[in-house]
């Protein structure tokens, strides 16, 4: 499918969707009146509008994700329906806000600058009961990535923003500055200053700059694990772009942003 074609498709589901939102704001206003019919017109215009985002991500957004993805890395591996689970994650103790629902997706598989990373769109969501009535909080919502590295450790080693409440001991760190911004959680002191040295604490004060949010890192036997609550999720397809290179703009943009991330915490690990 070349560039007209789908620049043609992004059109034509644009529309789809906005005359889906539209029912739906119709449909809400009629049920002040016509119950009945207002219900049959937001539901008509709901499943319109999530009818064309999926047309739009499955025609469009997966084409244009892979072609991006080839222009940064040799060999990838993209799958937009799946990501981590939820018993990895709880496995993994990143001092993340409390969840009970998580969705992922959008994984990539790929090696970068001679190490193996993924990285996936991360939706935690609390549950809340109230009046016998069970509704959901978004928690988290943002990137997940996880990289391998050489780093002889044998116990984890959480670093997250000294906001977050844990109920455990955190370990302090030479650094007056770092310990003010961040709490360290690691059952081996021993471990936590080997991996935490000034040039690593000087790197995840940079990441912490750049990312503008909230961030989890989570140092792991042979593996580094990170998150970045920016209350956004990768690759998605909204109504500003118009056409196939506004798509690849935004969907590299993104990339950019892990990819900094990611170069950063490597110079702080060699």
């Amino acid at each position: 499918m070349n560039e007209k074609d789908l620049n043609a498709i992004i059109k034509q589901e644009n529309h789809k969707r906005l005359i889906g939102i539209i029912l739906v704001a119709v449909g809400f206003l009629s049920f002040l009146f016509v119950p009945f019919v207002g219900i049959i017109v937001v539901a008509l215009g709901f499943i319109l509008f999530i009818t064309a985002t999926n047309n739009l991500k499955k025609k469009v957004g997966i084409t244009l994700t892979n072609e991006v993805l080839k222009e940064y890395f040799a060999n990838f591996a993209y799958d937009p329906k799946n990501g981590i689970n939820y018993e990895f994650l709880k496995s993994l103790d990143m001092a993340l806000p409390s969840f009970d629902r998580l969705t992922s997706n959008d994984s990539i598989k790929a090696i970068y600058r001679d190490h193996e990373i993924m990285m996936c769109d991360l939706t935690l969501e609390e549950r809340y009961v109230h009046d016998g009535k069970t509704s959901y909080t978004t928690v988290f919502q943002g990137p997940f990535i996880e990289m391998s590295y050489d780093k002889d450790i044998r116990n984890s080693v959480t670093v997250a923003e000294n906001k977050f409440t844990i109920f455990k001991d955190t370990i302090k760190t030479e650094s007056e500055e770092f310990n003010r911004r961040f709490n360290v959680y690691s059952t081996s002191e021993h471990d936590a200053f080997y991996i935490l040295t000034p040039q690593m604490m000087e790197r995840v004060s940079r990441v912490n700059d750049l990312a503008g949010d909230d961030i989890f890192i989570n140092f792991n036997v042979g593996k580094l694990y990170f998150a970045i609550d920016n209350r956004h999720n990768n690759f998605e397809l909204n109504f500003s772009q118009k056409s196939v290179d506004d798509i690849k703009r935004d969907f590299k943009a993104d990339l950019d942003y892990i990819l900094q991330v990611l170069d950063e915490l490597l110079e702080g690990l060699n």
